[in-house]
């Protein structure tokens, strides 16, 4: 869909360190960035991110030259995956700004790593809250996005002087959106927003993929992905229970200032 091709499975789950032991796709990002990494392991990181960007960069300079026959072989007509279509919104010179392969590459790095890190985060944090039955499913999950999302802030830089409230933002700030706090805004008329609350019906306009040009061109997959897999997995195993000696909460959550969810669950079925 995304218009890699299969050969690209290596570069997107892992890369190994000079001990061998896997790099995978969602520590690239989030744990060089965001993490709290040693030397070693911010070295092993961005050598994986840079080979991931190198990858990503020359398969976007082949389809963008490719010759259609070459592209109709390799499985990537025209028109049906994503990097195409950029790179056709490209070629046909839109109204709107152009985007260069490397924006396009850029693009592609970032829908590869997200897929690998924010949708399992968003099942494991569905988990960590309820055990939904298969008919509130997807319930859960926009409850979830709101009360404990997976990415809870953001990176955002202003274009012009503008005003939040009563703080001056002069243009160019750099800004922090906290994206799990504004889902408990006190200017919403949210009733008990720190209640994990399934069925409720006066939640925020749900920020959790962005909004506006920012608003995340793969939502859609997500949400269909953790739906998808909490309903299958509930049906397979109906008696499937969080088995946590931690008074019913995971032990470990680690510090990451843009992701959040536990390191790992133990269940029992």
């Amino acid at each position: 869909m995304h218009g890699g091709p299969k050969s690209c499975a290596p570069a997107v789950e892992g890369q190994c360190d000079g001990d061998g032991r896997g790099v995978g796709a969602e520590t690239l990002l989030s744990d060089l960035i965001w993490g709290h990494l040693d030397p070693t392991e911010q070295k092993n990181a961005a050598c994986a991110l840079d080979e991931l960007w190198t990858y990503c960069n020359t398969h976007v300079d082949q389809l963008a030259t490719a010759p259609p026959p070459l592209v109709e072989q390799a499985g990537t007509r025209p028109g049906t995956n994503l990097l195409r279509a950029l790179l056709d919104y490209h070629a046909k010179g839109n109204r709107h700004p152009e985007l260069t392969r490397a924006e396009v590459a850029s693009m592609a790095v970032d829908l590869l790593i997200s897929n690998a890190e924010l949708t399992p985060r968003l099942i494991a944090n569905t988990f960590t809250t309820l055990l939904p039955e298969p008919h509130t499913v997807a319930m859960a999950v926009q409850e979830t996005l709101r009360y404990d999302p997976p990415l809870i802030g953001w990176l955002r830089v202003t274009t012009r002087d503008t005003r939040i409230a009563d703080t001056r933002l002069p243009a160019g700030a750099r800004l922090l959106l906290l994206l799990g706090s504004a889902a408990r805004d006190e200017r919403h008329p949210t009733i008990d927003p720190d209640t994990y609350n399934p069925t409720r019906t006066d939640a925020p306009p749900l920020l959790a993929f962005g909004v506006g040009i920012h608003y995340c061109p793969g939502a859609p997959l997500a949400l269909h992905l953790a739906r998808q897999t909490l309903t299958n997995l509930l049906h397979t195993c109906p008696h499937l229970a969080l088995s946590l000696p931690e008074a019913g909460a995971p032990a470990y959550w680690p510090t990451n200032t843009a992701l959040r969810s536990p390191e790992h669950l133990t269940v029992t079925w």
